[in-house]
């Protein structure tokens, strides 16, 4: 349950956000937003087209200030937010790469 619904429309707008800015360099610029129930809980996953997130990067990329493109207008704080949202309303977060891009579920 999460304590505050603004917590939850925060987290929705960053990972909709990544995913626009990972299209931008896809040829398919395609985004798959799903909401599954799933027993007493839901199950809410953002999948884009963007190439996905190098192995030996996933586990920086909830780090505060890390990017993964230099010349984007962000300071690298997004997922950090994220992840500590979702952790501190006890709600998981995943992120794994999918075929042709990246799948973040929640």
């Amino acid at each position: 349950m999460w304590e505050n619904p603004q917590f939850l429309e925060r987290v929705v707008f960053h990972l909709l956000e990544n995913a626009i800015i990972a299209n931008h360099k896809a040829t398919a610029k395609k985004i798959f937003v799903k909401l599954e129930k799933e027993k007493a809980a839901y199950r809410f996953t953002i999948a884009d087209e963007g190439g996905g997130i190098e192995l030996d990067q996933h586990f920086y990329v909830t780090k505060p200030f890390f990017q993964l493109q230099e010349n984007l207008e962000h300071n690298g704080t997004g997922l950090s937010l994220v992840e500590y949202i979702c952790k501190h309303n006890y709600v998981s977060f995943k992120i794994e790469n999918r075929e042709n891009g990246l799948l973040v579920s929640m």
